[in-house]
């Protein structure tokens, strides 16, 4: 803690060393953050973009966020665009494969196996710092 942290007990900071520690049973994507992931891949940060294509990729995958891949169909349809059958196949396989990962990931077994899964990693990564110490502690001061 620095003294740019307030001191109130009721505050809290990013550095604080029992804050990572909520995020340990998994359930941290919220839906922001997938709209996010979504705005960047159709506007890449390692690409410069005006301010315009930001805008266009935000409201681009906000359609897709709320109605699936086939939204961007019509969307190219208002653009007088002819869109072939492969385009209509390739976006229908795109949003029944989300689907169904997404139904996968709801089942308690698969929740159950990633969830081990990361137990084990953190496990191993806390026996690696043990045997050789901490080289980076982010917000250590």
């Amino acid at each position: 803690m620095h003294w740019f942290c307030p001191t109130n007990p009721n505050t809290w900071y990013l550095s604080h060393p029992a804050l990572p520690k909520k995020c340990l049973g998994g359930k941290t994507q919220n839906p922001n953050e997938s709209l996010n992931s979504l705005i960047w891949k159709f506007c890449p940060k390692t690409i410069g973009s005006s301010l315009q294509i930001a805008g266009i990729a935000a409201n681009l995958a906000t359609s897709v966020f709320n109605d699936g891949n086939q939204i961007l169909i019509t969307i190219l349809e208002k653009f007088s665009l002819k869109i072939n059958r492969n385009v209509c196949v390739s976006l229908a396989e795109r949003d029944n494969r989300r689907i169904f990962t997404s139904r996968q990931r709801r089942l308690e077994s698969s929740f159950e196996a990633r969830r081990a899964k990361k137990i084990k990693k953190s496990k191993e990564i806390e026996l690696f710092q043990e045997q050789e110490g901490i080289p980076y502690d982010p917000g250590a001061f």
